[in-house]
């Protein structure tokens, strides 16, 4: 059985938040179509905040990935 390094576990859970975050996109983007008035819509709010935590934490498994890579040069 192969055991997977660091670095594999990294890239199998950036794949799948960056899948998470496509979805919220386009949930975020129905909501608005179904609901015109983003003031009142929480559910535009809901997938808005859901896409931007997603966002987040790619932005910093992929400062981690870069860190792995440069410890390894």
């Amino acid at each position: 059985m192969e055991q997977k390094t660091r670095l594999d576990i990294m890239r199998e859970e950036l794949k799948k938040l960056m899948e998470e975050r496509k979805k919220a996109q386009r949930e975020k983007g129905e909501s608005a179509e179904y609901n015109k008035d983003l003031r009142e819509n929480a559910d535009y709010d809901y997938w808005l905040h859901r896409e931007m935590a997603l966002t987040y934490r790619i932005r910093k498994l992929t400062a981690e990935i870069q860190d792995v890579y440069d410890k390894k040069a």
